[in-house]
């Protein structure tokens, strides 16, 4: 099954910081798909080992609830 652009534009190591929150920085260790849900990404907080979440892609690139980090 070929993966969503959205899916796509993330990747497993990309790191995220919730929007408000500069100091918690996550990290993508998963990226998965199971239609007819829409595309997946499971964040592990750097620091925190039990600090995880899973979200949607689209939510994850929503820069209203997610901010990318360079």
């Amino acid at each position: 099954m070929p993966k969503s652009p959205q899916s796509s534009a993330v990747a497993i190591g990309s790191r995220f910081t919730r929007t408000g929150q500069p100091w918690k920085v996550f990290a993508v260790t998963r990226v998965f798909e199971r239609p007819p849900l829409p595309p997946h990404a499971h964040l592990v907080a750097e620091n925190r080992d039990r600090d995880e979440t899973t979200v949607a892609v689209n939510v994850l690139l929503d820069r209203r609830f997610f901010t990318p980090v360079a």
